[in-house]
């Protein structure tokens, strides 16, 4: 259901230019269980090379070092970091990922080099299908959910890219679109880009409308600052990115980053037309999900300004940042029209140890700071954080942590992440404990979060690992404290001709209740090089779930060759069946299919589903 007002140019380029795009492809060959949004994707997933796919999975240590630009350090990393949930993986993805394992430079630049090739001209397309069975009465006209991507890029000078979609019950292919164009500027000066961008300064508690996915492993790299402060989204994300303009700008020594945009949200609406609060889950388009909610439009504007000194080893920067909306904006009982953050951030480089501190303020005069410290030596890594956030800080783009979009406030904290890489194997883990300086319906004094993993390959053929995570964080309504925790471990072997088995158990414990959820998995894969370009993967994987109540809920992991992953929640007593196939050509792309089975027992209060899922991606 679309709203007059929020239509722009935008839109409009998006319809146009899906059109000829599409057209040129061919030749080429909330909360529901049922309709839960499966669009977690990366916006970089889709650089193209010449170079594929690399099986990770499978991949030998002689395989690894067959690649261009590959030593013997990275090969090793690699097979040693098999567990990082990526079946297959592509070249920037490896990259990106040896980048966050802390991989020197020059081996960095060595391997991109070799990856980039000399093709000028990169083009990629993602479509994918999904269909759940039964799909519920409030999508029954249009059940089935559908998304398409599409990028062409002119070496590193241009890259233009749209994506489409529509979840169940929207009956418009563009309902969800999303177009961006990104351009370099004459003698490398910097980029603008048009169209949907995600912006980041700092640790975010001004802006960061990059996806947020709570504290685990990675939020020790989500606390780094990014370098690159504006980038262009193409994504089926609908809820982080802005629209409008951006340009980021090397000026004689200075960084200078501006954005401006207009986008619709939806948010709930009093009978006075006022927002008392913004939904996180996009725009919606159908008419059940627009019940109790409506469209606003927001404007925001912002610059920040940096430089780099000491041979780049200080880094600081100043940031501003305003926000207006068509409607009044109730926070804490006060109704604002528009918001105004202003700060500063700092950023001390000295190899192995690297110190950060950003603070900011809005225009009431509240304010929220944070300071990290993050080191590493050979095999030990750490990362430190430190925060204090007023309770009616207002900075509705901002986003950091463990907080929700636009919800960064009312917090203090102290954070603590360590990992420790041994012999073909490593232990990480991380403690954060947090309070609230006031007390506010709903929540309690604070929490505790607590968690400790560990991996290791004890031999060419068997892979072991377990993870434990305990939680309290008091219930203000039942004026207690409430406790849960969740663990897990898993065994793989590899065969030594071709193929893995790999075993499974999760487990959940609740407060105030004496059976302990569980979820066994057993899954089994194989792969298949019929010829230098065709390659063939099969998996498959069962499991049986018991946990009795939703707050014992085990999560089920799906995942596919878009990116795109989800937590499928369990509960109840039931079995599960999950089957992919997977089938690569170089020149024809690869295809993806595969169902789900969700059965639950007679007596279960949840229904049985069946999900058919068909992804095909083209480089």
């Amino acid at each position: 259901m679309f709203r007059p007002r929020c239509h722009n140019l935008t839109s409009h380029l998006v319809i146009i230019t899906m059109a000829g795009l599409l057209s040129s492809c061919a030749c080429h060959g909330q909360e529901s269980e049922d309709i839960a949004p499966w669009r977690i994707e990366d916006e970089d997933d889709m650089e193209p090379t010449d170079f594929g796919f690399i099986n990770i999975r499978q991949a030998s240590f002689d395989d690894l070092m067959q690649i261009p630009g590959m030593t013997e350090p990275i090969a090793r990393l690699i097979l040693e970091n098999r567990e990082i949930g990526i079946k297959h993986i592509s070249p920037n993805e490896l990259i990106n990922f040896l980048q966050y394992k802390n991989v020197g430079e020059k081996d960095l630049e060595a391997l991109a080099s070799a990856f980039q090739g000399d093709e000028k001209y990169r083009f990629s397309s993602i479509l994918r299908y999904q269909y759940i069975d039964p799909s519920g009465e409030a999508v029954e006209k249009s059940p089935y959910r559908l998304g398409e991507k599409v990028i062409v890029a002119l070496a590193d000078n241009f890259r233009i890219g749209v994506a489409l979609e529509k979840d169940p019950g929207e009956e418009l292919f563009w309902d969800h679109n999303a177009f961006s164009l990104k351009a370099r500027l004459p003698a490398d000066k910097g980029y603008c880009v048009l169209g949907d961008y995600t912006c980041k300064v700092g640790h975010g508690l001004i802006i960061s409308t990059q996806r947020n996915f709570g504290i685990g492993g990675n939020v020790a790299r989500s606390l780094i600052f990014d370098s690159r402060i504006i980038k262009d989204h193409i994504s089926w994300s609908e809820k982080v990115a802005l629209r409008g303009g951006a340009i980021s700008l090397d000026y004689k020594g200075l960084e200078i980053d501006t954005w401006a945009s207009q986008r619709c949200r939806d948010a709930h609406i009093d009978d006075d037309g006022n927002i008392t609060s913004f939904s996180l889950s996009g725009l919606h388009r159908t008419e059940s999900e627009m019940e109790g909610s409506d469209v606003c439009v927001e404007n925001a504007l912002g610059m920040r300004v940096g430089s780099q000194l000491f041979g780049n080893q200080v880094k600081l920067g100043i940031t501003h940042s305003a926000i207006e909306w068509d409607r009044g904006v109730f926070h804490n009982n006060d109704l604002l029209t528009t918001s105004r953050v202003s700060g500063a951030d700092i950023q001390l480089d000295l190899n192995e140890v690297s110190v950060s501190s950003e603070g900011a303020f809005d225009d009431r005069g509240n304010y929220g700071v944070m300071g990290t410290l993050q080191g590493k030596y050979d095999i030990f890594q750490q990362v430190f954080a430190l925060y204090h956030i007023q309770p009616d800080y207002y900075a509705p783009l901002s986003s950091s942590l463990d907080f929700d979009y636009g919800r960064v406030g009312n917090r203090e904290g102290v954070y603590s992440h360590s990992k420790l890489t041994l012999n073909r194997g490593s232990i990480q883990g991380f403690a954060h404990l947090f309070r609230y300086p006031r007390k506010i319906v709903g929540q309690g004094w604070g929490g505790r979060d607590f968690y400790l993993s560990g991996i290791k390959r004890l031999n060419r053929e068997i892979m072991v690992g377990l993870s434990s995570r305990w939680i309290e964080e008091e219930d203000a309504y039942e004026n207690e404290n409430l406790r849960r925790w969740r663990g897990s471990t898993f065994v793989s072997y590899q065969f030594k001709k071709r193929g893995q088995i790999k075993a499974r158990i999760r487990f959940c414990k609740v407060q105030k209740k004496s059976s302990l959820g569980r979820l066994f998995e057993l899954g089994y894969s194989n792969s298949w090089n019929y010829s230098p370009n065709l390659y063939q993967e099969f998996h498959l994987k069962s499991g049986f779930y018991h946990a009795d109540d939703y707050s014992q809920r085990l999560f089920w992991y799906e995942s596919d060759i878009s990116r795109s992953f989800r937590f499928r929640p369990l509960w109840d007593k039931g079995v599960m069946l999950q089957i992919e196939m997977r089938v690569r050509h170089s020149s024809l792309g690869c295809l993806e299919i595969s169902m789900i089975w969700d059965q639950p027992a007679e007596d279960s209060s949840r229904h049985s589903s069946q999900t058919l899922k068909v992804v095909y991606r083209y480089n």
